[in-house]
């Protein structure tokens, strides 16, 4: 009866994305404060449960319109990893990337591959492919019809590579197996930050607004 019961419960998981075996993220449950990846924002680090970007992980950063602070958040996580000459990867960008403003933020460009794909099912191809190889740090895609499958799939590929893939998306917030859910928005004060979902902690809800002097200094020190 065990058995029948354990393979009805393996069905319904392989038919619904959005959940997951407890074991299967019991190592995600592990992380210390010290594990994450720099953000470049001291508040932003002490928010997140992981000290920084959850490493091996899939983030989602979800903007009501675009040009809402979702670059200006990883511009310092870019020019970190491509200054420490690790291959960053830029798939179906929403806009045209302007290279002098990307130097200028410290992104060393020869270190920036850029994909441009249109179907969904090719961006997911080649996001899946960066993320399972161990020369593509940082994976940053758009795929605005996400099917729960898909990126459940690159968030297995993010783990297996020991990447990071940033998943930007534009419109209502999606329920998606994502580690990290992020939405920015530009407010009087400076650029505010709100998790809306986190497997790493009790971070959920809260949010943070980096000042537009944080975000000038942290521009600053990351120019080559």
């Amino acid at each position: 009866m065990k058995v029948k019961k354990y393979a009805q419960l393996d069905a319904l998981l392989k038919q619904q994305p959005l959940l997951w075996k407890a074991s299967e993220q019991h190592a995600a449950y592990q992380y210390t404060e010290t594990d994450g990846l720099d953000t470049g924002f001291v508040e932003l680090n002490q928010l997140l449960r992981t000290g920084g970007w959850p490493r091996s992980s899939l983030i989602e950063i979800q903007v009501d319109e675009w040009g809402q602070g979702e670059l200006q958040l990883l511009l310092p996580m870019m020019a970190e990893l491509s200054q420490q000459k690790k291959q960053l990867a830029w798939i179906a960008p929403p806009y045209t990337p302007y290279a002098p403003a990307l130097h200028a933020a410290g992104v060393d460009l020869d270190y920036l591959l850029i994909i441009e794909q249109n179907e969904p099912a090719d961006i997911a191809w080649a996001a899946e492919k960066c993320l399972r190889h161990a020369a593509a740090a940082l994976v940053i895609f758009c795929l605005p019809l996400a099917d729960a499958r898909h990126i459940r799939r690159l968030q297995v590929a993010a783990d297996t590579g020991g990447n990071i893939g940033v998943l930007l998306h534009c419109g209502p917030v999606r329920q998606t197996p994502v580690s990290l859910r992020l939405k920015t928005a530009y407010v009087a004060q400076g650029l505010c930050v709100e998790v809306l979902k986190s497997r790493f902690g009790r971070e959920q809800g809260k949010q943070v607004i980096l000042t537009q002097a944080a975000l000038e200094r942290n521009k600053m020190s990351r120019r080559p």
